[in-house]
């Protein structure tokens, strides 16, 4: 003789037993997704959330120059101390 189960007399499925599964499926996708973003992190060696890291050199503050001589266009000597509080800038240009 056969016998025919019922889906409510199962005795293998408990109550609540579909969203637990759900629960588990969905907490082991959050867990892999987290352990991948570690791991790329990890591997990349920057960090993927917050600000850019600082790669660059730290420019020091301006000294002041030191006095020099040179000729101006009319062959005569100009020293820097002879624009003493203006504002100057050196052109070293080349043309031929």
């Amino acid at each position: 003789m056969t016998s025919v189960v019922e889906p409510s007399e199962s005795k293998d499925r408990k109550p609540g037993s579909s969203i637990r599964t759900w629960l588990l499926i969905l907490l082991g996708l959050a867990g892999g997704l987290f352990v991948g973003v570690v791991g790329i992190t990890w591997l990349i060696g920057e960090p993927i959330i917050g600000g850019p890291n600082f790669h660059g050199t730290v420019i020091r503050s301006p000294e002041p120059a030191a006095n020099f001589t040179l000729l101006n266009v009319d062959s005569e000597e100009v020293s820097l101390k002879d624009f003493r509080g203006r504002v100057v800038l050196l052109y070293f240009g080349y043309t031929y």
